[in-house]
């Protein structure tokens, strides 16, 4: 007990609630190390903090008899009171109170001390409930017994007063404290005590488990799966390929058990036999590329392998899923155009999409292959090429860099052009950086290593010009008929920098002229008209001779093959011009370009132009609005934090055509974004500018700018749905009159985008302002569509695309070695190739469908939604009958099922119970929309009302959040994926007996729906089939429902394309409509209005243009501005000083009227749902002022 009690913690002063209020006599208070006394106790704690005396404490307690420990915490005090103030608050968790411990009660302690059987010490507290019990000791009373045996001296009384009872064994401030450093920590104390108690400790379960047991055990079907599942892991595969390969494998050994048999080693089929089988086995061995060794002017060496060009363009003639895509204007027994050239060039209204409808196509064919009257077409056929060629690569630092030389067959329609399986790599360029110098430095001379590529290039298309210079190649038909092919090239695909290359120009932002094509100094960017101007075929046609066509180039502003020429002996005209004297890798090769050559082959192209230029330099243009450099960027901090919220919410749409988002590194940072999030975030940042609050955010910031906000956002939709226009098919004079409305727009860029040319400091990376080539390259546009079709065809996003597979794929396959990587690259893709083929002729056997799924929504030349497009034009229009006898004709797919079970009493009060198919649903306690079964119960509530049938009814329908209607996925969930998801719908009400039907209504859905009782007061039963509720008996409605909230006006698609963004109102939340589901006629692109900082408003809401519909924008302006500007030149003092623009001044007389939508009486009445328009809701019709662009809802 002495070891116990001389366990002395840390003494912080703690002041007791019962001070006694008797005084008594001062004791003297002595210390137990060394015995010296002291007349109070706060003389004795300073003298006790040093004092190093012999520890007697056995001793001291019988002459002082005022030592009290704590018996939980072991803690001394002097006084009884002092002990008691601090048992109130002890919360010590000691080891000795952990074992059958023993809660005495005050009656009980006073029973067992009166009886002689417990004796209670200074240490005791009599006030309340106190359970403990020591390490050795098992109660209280055994511890008494303790006390007493090792203190037989000391006489122990009950309650013990002193002056200073409130006064514990500790100093009254932190200056006379003891160090706690001589102390034991407490956590130690138990923990130790803890550790003693444990180490006696064993567990309840004392029988131990058994081994595990030898692989003997497990079946031989158990084996091989656990093998693979091995396999698999170690090569980086997951349940997927498990599964897969497990499919496969039990599929061939029930075709033929012994199909896996081998007696010997040398029947086994490893990776490289088999390819090797298939290769010989399909006459494939000739795609094996051949390594040519180029020597670069540094005495370097590279490989550069190249794969035979007839062997390649084979494969692909040669597969069913390619050869069936010839261009529809093509025959496909010739290969050429089924219009002359004549037909196509001087039909104002002929569509312009695809290759076949440029006029280089024709040019090409008459360059290079000969007419019917010297051969059969059938059997001598043109075979032009598109060539792509751009840097890739598979590392971090872009060591391992290759540029595939990737071609195509150009008679293949748009469609399939976007497939990687369309395309074929003929080549692999290096990386010629790598191996320079000991740090891998650039060299300074610019105009060597453009030799080095040209050099590189000419070999890497040594098997194309070889082919040519052959005559060309035979190909086999379909039909059996040898066919020979006259190779050409009518196109090549890059960016900016890698045409430049190819071109032999500067690339350079400081040269005189930054664009290929034209003449223009650099200076001379913002003067408008541009000095170069199109030439058009008709005006090529006039030309007599060779002469008088250069002769117009030059007056145009255009480099032609004359100054091409002229560069080789005038070194003064190449730097004017910003031209290399180099020898070309493409002269002498096949062009269908017989006046500009090269240069005329390479169009810009909108993935490089666009979606990394333009784009990206109108974000930054706003961004400098707002504040340059670190400015005002509490604003821009509060549009990057909406701009989460308008991703979210243009992301939560059933219309799924919208530009990838990204908000990784918010708004304004595009530096680390890809293209198409780049367009992407620039169509949020117009959403946004458009709402409540994102106008009063921003408009301050451009009135100081002298910007009109109006025509700012006017001038940002019109660029996104100019790239959209050239994206898409176009009528040849529609593309025509948009040159000039191109350059307007240039010029709209220039008055509401303000960017200033600024030099490069340490705080800012400085600008060129719009003196850059991608902004003038928008000027050539017009005339490439013209020339090669929709700018579709000669976009390099498939080409970026299909790096995935020819570089990044590939390269998992290789040692990566600087050396060999170009050459293990091109054996891996032409395995690949191998690997494809092989399985598209044998996929009929195959145990599963391995070929990839195509994404359509990049194909422009078909619509991806069948949007009813003549919706205004009533009088011609037959009104389609939505209820027939199969309702449900156009839903293909439910989803989210419900049950809900629906009771009306007599005072129409309703109780609502539900039950989701999915069980999880019930756990989370998730609800179906409140409105749906409202809008149910009302309109049941108003049609026994109407047939004055007893109020008291019970409805069992079925729900469901999820609806396939017309081929596009609507959801009306009320979670998904942590919120409420309700799409939008354009809806077409149908004809029923009271209502003419066929107007349309963008409509939020708020569920669907279809009754499980028979003879249900159903629409269809009584607004359709006109029948009684007596007569209904039986009858059994299968019609899908949906339930809509409907805005407060009709709708038109045609007036949405005129206005970009259409701001409208919704009905009251109490107003709803019940119809059948297959009125819904396409999804629409909403997002809700932001009111200010913190509010989404629930009655504004705005209707925007998806991606594939933008271009109409543009073509109907391009319509206005021709009607408004046929005498006007364009000078820029037409636009802007009056603040007149398209938009704002359109006049929407001419456009179809929108009446107001017909309002329900009642919650959800279903037999109003139908009227016409004498009982239409006349809810805030603000007349043509709301239908005008602007700020007004």
């Amino acid at each position: 007990m002495s070891t116990y009690l001389s366990s002395l913690t840390s003494n912080k002063k703690r002041k007791s609630n019962n001070r006694s209020p008797i005084p008594q006599q001062q004791p003297v208070h002595e210390c137990y190390k060394c015995g010296q006394t002291f007349i109070s106790n706060n003389a004795l704690s300073p003298h006790l903090r040093w004092c190093t005396g012999t520890n007697h404490i056995s001793a001291k307690i019988q002459q002082s008899k005022q030592w009290m420990p704590c018996l939980k915490c072991d803690r001394l005090f002097l006084t009884v009171n002092a002990l008691n103030a601090h048992m109130r608050c002890c919360k010590s968790d000691n080891i000795a109170t952990q074992r059958n411990s023993v809660t005495y009660t005050k009656s009980s302690m006073d029973t067992a001390v009166k009886s002689g059987n417990m004796g209670i010490t200074n240490n005791a507290y009599m006030g309340e409930s106190y359970a403990t019990q020591l390490e050795y000791q098992q109660s209280l009373e055994q511890m008494n017994n303790q006390i007493i045996h090792e203190h037989p001296d000391v006489e122990f009384e009950a309650n013990i007063h002193d002056e200073h009872d409130d006064d514990a064994h500790q100093p009254e401030n932190e200056e006379n404290a003891r160090d706690e450093s001589e102390s034991i920590p407490l956590d130690y104390i138990q923990k130790m005590k803890h550790y003693e108690e444990v180490k006696h400790k064993q567990p309840l379960d004392r029988e131990a488990p058994e081994p595990l047991k030898s692989g003997n055990s497990f079946s031989a079907k158990a084996l091989a799966r656990i093998e693979l599942l091995k396999i698999v892991q170690k090569y980086g595969g997951g349940e997927a390929m498990f599964d897969s390969i497990e499919t496969w494998a039990t599929h061939w050994t029930d075709m033929q058990s012994d199909v896996f048999k081998t007696n010997n080693k040398a029947q086994k089929w490893p990776r490289k036999k088999t390819l090797e089988h298939v290769k010989e086995a399909l006459n494939l061995n000739n795609l094996e590329p051949n390594i040519h060794t180029v020597k670069l002017h540094d005495d370097r060496k590279v490989s550069v392998p190249v794969v035979d060009f007839p062997s390649s363009m084979r494969s692909i003639l040669d597969d069913p899923r390619v050869i069936k895509h010839i261009m529809k204007g093509l025959d496909p027994d010739t290969f050429r155009p089924m219009l002359s050239q004549e037909q196509l060039m001087k039909d104002p209204d002929a569509i312009i999409l695809d290759k076949d409808s440029g006029y280089l196509y024709w040019d090409g064919i008459n360059l290079h292959c000969p007419d019917s009257t010297s051969c059969d077409e059938t059997l001598v056929r043109p075979f032009p090429v598109i060539i792509h060629i751009d840097k890739s690569h598979s590392d971090l630092f872009g060591n391992l860099a290759v540029a595939p030389v990737q071609v195509m067959p150009a008679m293949l329609d748009v469609d399939i052009q976007q497939q990687v399986k369309a395309w074929r790599q003929i080549a692999t360029i290096p990386n010629l950086s790598s191996g320079k110098g000991k740090d891998g430095k650039k060299t300074a001379d610019a105009l060597n290593k453009l030799k080095d590529y040209h050099k590189v290039l000419g070999v890497a298309l040594s098997s194309f010009k070889e082919t040519y210079e052959k005559g060309g190649f035979y190909w086999k038909d379909q039909k059996g008929r040898n066919v020979l092919l006259k190779p050409y090239i009518h196109c090549v695909v890059g960016d900016m920098a890698g045409v430049n290359e190819m071109v032999g120009h500067y690339n350079n932002c400081q040269a005189n002229c930054l664009i290929k094509d034209c003449k223009c100094p650099q200076k001379t960017y913002l003067d408008f008209p541009c000095n170069c101007q199109p030439i058009s075929w008709l005006e090529l046609q006039e030309c007599s001779d060779a002469g008088e066509v250069f002769k117009l180039f030059h007056e145009r502003g255009l480099i032609s093959e004359r100054d091409t020429s002229n560069i080789r002996s005038d070194s003064e005209l190449a730097k004017q011009l910003s031209k290399h004297n180099i020898t070309n890798a493409f002269d002498g090769l096949p062009l269908a370009d017989a006046h500009q050559g090269i240069i005329g082959l390479t169009p810009q192209e909108m993935l490089h132009m666009m979606g990394c230029g333009m784009f990206k330099y109108l974000i930054l243009g706003v961004k400098d609005i707002i504040g340059a450099n670190g400015k005002n960027s509490r604003v821009k901090g509060y549009v990057n934090e909406h701009f989460v919220d308008v991703k979210e919410f243009l992301s939560r749409n059933a219309e799924k055509d919208i530009c990838r988002m990204s908000n990784r590194v918010g708004m304004f940072n595009v530096t680390s974004l890809t293209n198409d999030e780049i367009r992407g975030n620039f169509v949020g940042l117009v959403t946004f500018m458009h709402t409540t609050y994102g106008r009063a955010l921003l408009k301050p910031y451009f009135d100081a700018k002298s910007v009109n906000f109006d025509e700012m956002l006017e001038t940002a939709a019109l660029v996104l749905s100019w790239e959209r226009f050239y994206l898409d098919g176009q009528k040849r004079k529609d593309i025509e009159e948009a040159d000039a409305v191109t350059q307007d727009l240039m010029m709209r860029i220039v008055r509401d985008f303000p960017r200033e040319p600024k030099k490069k400091t340490k705080n800012s990376p400085g600008s060129k302002g719009y003196y850059i080539a991608k902004f003038h390259d928008m000027r050539f546009q017009s005339g490439n569509n013209l020339k090669f079709g929709c700018a579709k065809t000669f976009n390099s996003d498939c080409n970026e695309k299909n790096h995935k597979f020819f570089v990044k794929e590939n390269a998992k396959r290789t040692q990566h070695r600087q050396s060999l990587f170009s050459i293990q690259l091109s054996v891996a893709d032409w395995n690949r190739v191998v690997i494809d083929l092989a399985y598209e002729r044998i996929k009929q056997y195959a145990s599963q469908n391995l070929s990839p799924n195509n994404n359509t929504s990049i194909i422009t030349s078909l619509d991806r939604q069948s949007y009813d497009l003549s919706d205004d034009d009533d009088d011609e229009e037959e009104n389609i009958q939505y209820f027939n006898q199969n309702n449900n004709s156009n839903i293909s797919r439910l989803y989210g099922c419900c049950d809900i079970n629906i009771q009306i009493n007599g005072h129409n009060q309703v109780t609502v119970t539900h039950k989701w198919k999915k069980q999880i649903k019930n756990k989370l306690n998730i609800h179906p929309s409140v409105h749906l079964h409202r809008t149910i119960s009302g309109h049941a509530s108003d049609m026994r009302l109407k047939y004055r049938l007893p109020r008291t009814a019970e409805l069992n329908v079925e729900t469901f959040t999820n609806a396939t209607v017309n081929g596009n996925r609507y959801r009306a969930n009320p979670f998904w994926k942590g919120s409420p998801w309700y799409d939008w719908a354009c809806v077409k009400f149908p004809e029923t007996t009271e209502a003419r039907g066929g107007d349309k209504s963008v409509c939020r859905i708020m569920g669907f729906f279809r009754y499980k009782d028979t003879g249900s007061l159903t629409p269809y039963n009584l607004d359709v089939l006109s029948l009684h509720p007596n007569e209904l008996n039986n009858r059994i409605d299968e019609t899908i429902y949906v339930v809509l909230h409907c805005q407060t006006q009709y709708f038109s698609f045609h007036r949405l394309e005129y206005q970009f963004v259409r701001k409208f109102r919704m009905t009251d939340e109490t107003n709803m409509y019940i119809l059948p589901a297959n009125c819904l006629v396409a999804p629409v692109l909403v997002v809700p209005d932001l009111e200010d900082r913190e509010t989404v408003s629930r009655s504004r809401f705005m209707a925007m243009l998806p991606r594939h519909k933008m271009g109409t924008y543009f073509k109907n302006h391009v319509k206005w501005y021709v009607e408004n500007n046929d005498e006007e030149s364009i000078d820029g003092s037409d636009v802007g000083d009056d603040g007149e623009i398209y938009g704002n001044n359109l006049d929407l007389d001419d456009l179809p009227s929108e009446s107001d939508v017909g309002e329900t009486s009642s919650e959800g009445s279903g037999e109003q749902d139908y009227e016409d328009e004498d009982l239409n809701l006349n809810l805030e019709t603000g007349g043509d002022e709301e239908l005008m662009y602007g700020n007004n809802w």
